[in-house]
């Protein structure tokens, strides 16, 4: 792995010997990043090559070929929490599959013993969507209007991810640049991002999305996929109908703002 002496972080969460592992799981291309207060190390792992495309065995030749050089990675660190980006079930069933298939490998390693962790294990694993890692990454963006382009565009979950995590004073570029850099820099974020929640947790500004509401569908120029009710989760015991500070937080977001009907829907599907 290659230690970035660029970045560094102390927090009270972690122990000297004590780890935060991200972890971005591709098909191709996984990024890996390890946070502790002693230092930050990012790699990547390509198990492209594990298999020839087409060949009877090449999910679980994959599989193996990443459960073998992540497991020499982590080999030594004191793991308190490893993030892993979960799975959404896209329009690409093959994809899908594959996804599934890789992303249980964390899950294997832990309950097989083979990485070292300083909690027990059922703490350890945080398997979280994209939309809330990256709200927990993107409120100094946010708060200052960043997230849309000056010529009025959404920024893209890449552009989010670089813009977030420079607003914070970490060069992307600092995570090793080149092939595989955003797939590092999202490992990073989402380890970064753990440990800016957790230390948030006790002021009562977790950003999770509320249980149990409906995701809005057909918003202007996005879908019902990665629809932000993370977004809404300060006002959702509110009269929002009557709380005017709820249709003013939907300006600026990351997304879409929701239409008037649509905003209607879920406040009436998801409140009354």
């Amino acid at each position: 792995m290659e230690t970035i002496s660029a970045v560094s972080i102390n927090t009270p969460l972690l122990c000297d010997d004590e780890a935060v592992v991200g972890l971005d799981i591709s098909t191709v291309s996984t990024g890996v990043a390890v946070l502790s207060n002693q230092g930050i190390k990012v790699a990547n792992i390509d198990v492209s090559h594990a298999a020839d495309k087409g060949d009877v065995f090449e999910t679980i030749k994959r599989r193996l070929s990443l459960e073998k050089q992540l497991a020499e990675m982590l080999e030594g660190q004191r793991i308190k929490w490893l993030v892993v980006e979960d799975v959404f079930m896209g329009s690409n069933a093959t994809t899908y599959r594959e996804l599934v298939n890789l992303n249980n490998v964390p899950d294997e390693l832990l309950v097989e013993g083979v990485l070292h962790t300083t909690q027990p294990i059922e703490d350890v694993l945080v398997r979280v969507q994209s939309r809330v890692w990256k709200s927990w990454i993107r409120s100094k963006i946010q708060d200052q209007g960043g997230i849309i382009h000056e010529g009025g565009r959404y920024l893209s979950d890449k552009q989010v991810v670089r813009q977030s995590l420079a607003a914070w004073g970490i060069n992307p570029d600092s995570l090793g640049g080149g092939k595989g850099n955003q797939d590092r820099c999202d490992a990073f974020g989402m380890a970064f991002g753990l440990i800016l929640n957790k230390e948030n947790e006790g002021e009562g500004e977790v950003r999770r999305p509320p249980e149990g509401i409906p995701a809005a569908k057909g918003a202007k120029g996005g879908s019902s996929k990665e629809s932000p009710l993370s977004d809404f989760e300060m006002w959702y015991q509110a009269d929002l109908r009557s709380d005017s500070s709820f249709k003013e937080a939907l300006r600026g977001r990351q997304e879409t703002v929701l239409s008037k009907v649509e905003f209607n829907r879920v406040v009436t599907q998801g409140y009354d």
